[in-house]
């Protein structure tokens, strides 16, 4: 909605670090050659960078890595084919486990595809746009249980309203403010849904349990407390919570994690869906505070897509403008920007457990967290990705060394190992190594007389990770989204989603455009809305996006 010259909506491909920083391309480029990259060189760079680097950059002890091991498929790989059905392999089968608006409880009716279900209904049925999940296996004591398959506990994102096919079958209601009861609807829709499966005791059918004490909604609304350093601090007191010890709501979640504590980790990423800033509101705000909402993508003016701060007066749409309007923070919610952008911790198996945004992670555009398999008597583990052009990959190393004994601790063993530890931001050097950049205030610059923002506290440097990692020299990335890492020898994997902003080899690059390169081949042409007269191939500078062509055309390069 709207384009990159207004700042009347909100731009997800916006680029906003302009930061002198080198992008991984340069530096990949100058490395290795294309052929080195594809048939090797990421394998090297990855081990550098993440495998052997996993704890020598933060004082905390070796890690060894398991030998490799060879592994095979143990079924037949699905064809290519271009058929409007999900296809798996022999002896597979695919059916429907939950779907959008499908009742988690008795007493709501079922989802009838007509858009007659309350908005209320909606904090007990199954939300929208579903996205990153995990299975949580499920004991007869009704506590975790790691290797049972056959029960569990299902924890779903809901990251967009898919419009207007679901929530609302005739479209939107026309008009500049939306329709309240539309817009509460969508708020309900967006978040976690949390239930429990089981699988059938006569077939492989995997179903939901409706009415089990564990199915709840988390949704845009949820009541939901900070852990980690930003609790208690200025940066997050609203209206809500004049303490900064509360929030409500989770939005736009993409991916996901997990701990080895058995609880759920659900990534706030494109939050600025549903956040507004009202024009004129510069003149009310500090540069250090201008300067942050800018890095995160939100200049004064900025409307956002969804508009569920044009619903009313009430306090569950007001809520959604993060503009000054009263005399302190205590009193509005110039704040509420700072309060997304977390990972949120959930705990499946306690249906009255109040989530947590764990801010010892960071906040930025989080795709996802990924943990390294815990070792007793070592700290744990986790890898994010920032999912934005030019961003950067990140790390979190708990100052608590794992205890096994804390499997089944909750809210208490996340609290224990995310709320206190040590946060870094990824570097790869031109020699084809690579570290691990210490985001801790008070050291290598990150205080109150930095240059790009006056950090006073740990709580500055984590609510705005993406200017202390632009001041630590961070490597740009063509947005990290998901990752993983290898139990075998704890290698992490970060993979990177594209770069549109990147122009044709031929063209000349102006403001934050970039050529493609042997990291980042792919680029955007205006030439792939419609058919191409020719066959585009992957080694032409001048062919139009030929990976998109191909797969919106069936355009075969030759």
């Amino acid at each position: 909605m709207g384009n990159s010259s207004s700042t009347d909506y909100y731009d997800d491909n916006e680029v906003v670090n302009s930061s002198a920083n080198r992008h991984f391309d340069e530096i990949l480029n100058a490395r290795l050659s294309r052929r080195q990259t594809v048939f090797g060189g990421i394998s090297a760079t990855t081990a550098a960078v993440f495998g052997s680097l996993s704890l020598s950059a933060c004082g905390g002890g070796s890690q060894e890595s398991a030998d490799s091991k060879a592994l095979a498929l143990g079924f037949t790989a699905v064809p290519k084919n271009r058929l409007d059905v999900v296809t798996v392999p022999e002896g597979y089968q695919v059916s429907v486990l939950h779907a959008l608006g499908d009742p988690l409880h008795f007493g709501d009716e079922s989802w009838k595809n007509d858009g007659t279900e309350s908005a209320d209904s909606y904090q007990r049925r199954i939300g929208d746009g579903h996205d990153g999940m995990w299975y949580f296996g499920l004991g007869d004591d009704g506590k975790f249980s790691a290797n049972r398959s056959d029960r569990g506990v299902l924890c779903v994102n809901h990251e967009y309203v898919v419009q207007p096919f679901g929530l609302h079958p005739n479209g939107l209601t026309a008009g500049t403010a939306r329709v309240a009861s539309e817009v509460e609807k969508e708020i309900y829709a967006h978040g976690v849904s949390v239930c429990e499966v089981k699988r059938s005791s006569t077939s492989a059918d995997m179903s939901m349990v409706r009415g089990s004490r564990l199915n709840r909604r988390i949704t845009s609304a949820t009541p939901m407390a900070f852990g980690g350093p930003v609790r208690g601090s200025d940066l997050v007191k609203t209206k809500y919570s004049p303490s900064g010890t509360m929030t409500r709501g989770t939005n736009n979640n993409c991916a996901n994690g997990y701990t080895p504590w058995g609880t759920y980790l659900t990534c706030e990423e494109n939050y600025l869906n549903v956040i507004a800033r009202a024009a004129g509101d510069d003149a009310r705000r500090s540069a250090a505070e201008i300067r942050a909402l800018g890095r995160y993508g939100l200049p004064q003016g900025r409307i956002s897509p969804y508009r569920w701060n044009s619903a009313g007066t009430e306090d569950l749409f007001a809520r959604w403008d993060s503009a000054v309007t009263a005399a302190t923070a205590a009193e509005d919610y110039r704040n509420i920007i700072n309060t997304f952008g977390w990972v949120v911790e959930i705990d499946p198996f306690d249906p009255e457990s109040v989530p947590v945004k764990r801010s010892a992670l960071g906040r930025f555009n989080h795709e996802g967290a990924w943990p390294a398999p815990a070792v007793a008597g070592q700290p744990i583990i986790m890898y994010t990705g920032d999912d934005a052009r030019n961003e950067y990959i990140y790390k979190f190393v708990s100052k608590a060394l794992w205890d096994p004994k804390d499997v089944n601790g909750g809210l208490a063993a996340g609290a224990k190992y995310l709320d206190e530890g040590t946060l870094y931001v990824a570097k790869f050097n031109a020699d084809g190594s690579g570290e691990w950049l210490e985001l801790t205030h008070g050291k290598n610059g990150l205080d109150a007389s930095n240059s790009l923002y006056p950090f006073v506290s740990q709580a500055d440097v984590v609510t705005f990770a993406r200017l202390a990692a632009d001041s630590r020299g961070a490597t740009k990335m063509d947005r990290p989204e998901w990752g993983g890492v290898n139990p075998l020898n704890n290698e992490a994997y970060m993979t990177l989603t594209n770069n549109s902003n990147r122009v044709a080899l031929s063209a000349t690059p102006s403001g934050s455009q970039l050529k493609p390169d042997a990291a980042n081949p792919r680029y955007y042409a205006a030439c792939c809305g419609s058919r191409p007269t020719m066959v585009p191939t992957p080694t032409s500078p001048t062919a139009c996006c030929w990976q998109l062509c191909q797969a919106k055309w069936g355009m075969a390069p030759r």
